[in-house]
């Protein structure tokens, strides 16, 4: 599993693991292994279970907030306010799908990732419309008809 191929590869695997691992049923195991093994699934389980106790719109707005602060598309300047009102369109988004049926979702008014030019993540450049109509429009296109 580790590539060893040549006869000196293998055997410095061989002396790695009879020195530090034990032989089991199960394969080789080590403590230290074990322990952090079991960290990451209980520190993986905290995360899942603090993420699923945040609405749905409010995770929706903190992922969106992420990915535009990737392409240092969040301006600096952006208020708790307006943090709020971006807060508030995914809320909508949310409550008309609910209500409808229909998918909708955030779109950026002028886009992020533009071709000639790019948009920024604040209030006024989101718009709440169905995920079909998301989904046909390009990044150079700044309209799509209601």
């Amino acid at each position: 599993m580790i590539g060893a191929k040549s006869a000196a590869e293998q055997g410095a695997a061989d002396i790695v693991l009879d020195e530090f691992f034990t032989a089991t049923d199960e394969g080789f195991r080590q403590s230290r292994c074990d322990r952090e093994i079991a960290n990451f699934y209980r520190v993986r389980e905290k995360s899942r279970s603090f993420w699923a106790s945040i609405p749905k719109h409010i995770r929706a707005a903190l992922g969106a907030k992420w990915r535009a602060a990737r392409i240092e598309a969040t301006p600096p300047w952006l208020t708790e306010e307006m943090e709020s009102q971006i807060a508030e369109k995914y809320r909508q988004a949310q409550a008309i799908t609910q209500e409808t049926g229909i998918p909708h979702e955030v779109d950026h008014v002028v886009p992020l990732q533009g071709r000639l030019v790019r948009g920024l993540h604040v209030p006024w450049n989101l718009r709440v419309i169905s995920a079909e109509k998301n989904r046909a429009k390009s990044n150079f296109l700044w309209d799509v008809a209601e």
